[in-house]
């Protein structure tokens, strides 16, 4: 790919090395084509219910698809234990207010992806060719319905076409970054106080996160159980190298 999608990145992902590299810019959350509806659901939920800049959407070329995030731009990248962890309770509740029904464990189970960590060695994560005649690319969100049992596209997409459907993704302002972070350590920790009264075991330490409190968030998904084990370590270690 050309200058112009590669600008694209490189505005989204900044400039990637030492700690900076193992950090997320842009997360893309994985949906199966047999979810595509939920594609749709989370696209709007973003805008409608959390006032967000629309994610991005993309086929990913093999299974499905991958809703992209842009997280703020400075002043570093977010450690990807919270960016996930944000993430995951945002689009468990757009879901939910849309009827999805999606339990904790259902969202533990959801696999998400973050650049630059985790990015091609050319900086461009998408499009790319991924098999014989299998490309992925975004999509403008009214050919979701199109792609829902080929998420994929046969040949590679026009670069233009692609630098202009990246241009519309902007990051999330640090402020309401904030805001959803410290919302969803409370969201997680108010379920975890439930679970507790129900008789189970809880999710995430049973006192309540302190609003805006990064360190205590940390320290909730390196407790949680149902969080991914590499993320867990990921919060530790980020943890650690904080104080």
């Amino acid at each position: 790919m050309g200058a112009a999608l590669s600008s694209q990145w490189a505005r989204l992902l900044g400039e990637a090395t030492g700690d900076e590299a193992r950090g997320a810019r842009v997360v893309a959350w994985h949906v199966r084509a047999a979810d595509s509806d939920w594609v749709s659901r989370v696209w709007l939920g973003a805008q409608n219910d959390s006032g967000l800049h629309a994610p991005a959407i993309a086929v990913d070329g093999r299974e499905g698809w991958w809703v992209c995030f842009a997280l703020p731009c400075a002043p570093s990248a977010r450690p990807p234990a919270e960016a996930v962890a944000v993430l995951r309770e945002l689009i468990r509740t757009w879901l939910n207010q849309g009827g999805a029904g999606v339990s904790d464990k259902d969202a533990a189970a959801w696999r998400f992806t973050c650049w630059p960590n985790e990015a091609p060695a050319d900086g461009v994560p998408v499009p790319r060719q991924v098999g014989p005649d299998r490309w992925s690319a975004f999509v403008a969100p009214d050919l979701v319905p199109v792609f829902a049992e080929s998420p994929w596209l046969d040949c590679a997409p026009g670069e233009e076409g692609q630098a202009a459907l990246l241009n519309k993704l902007q990051p999330i302002p640090a402020a309401d970054w904030e805001r959803l972070l410290a919302a969803s350590a409370q969201g997680a920790s108010g379920r975890a106080l439930q679970s507790a009264g129900d008789g189970e075991a809880p999710a995430v330490s049973a006192g309540a996160v302190p609003q805006g409190d990064p360190r205590a968030f940390l320290l909730s998904v390196m407790n949680d159980p149902g969080v991914e084990l590499a993320l867990r370590i990921e919060a530790a270690r980020v943890l650690l190298a904080h104080g």
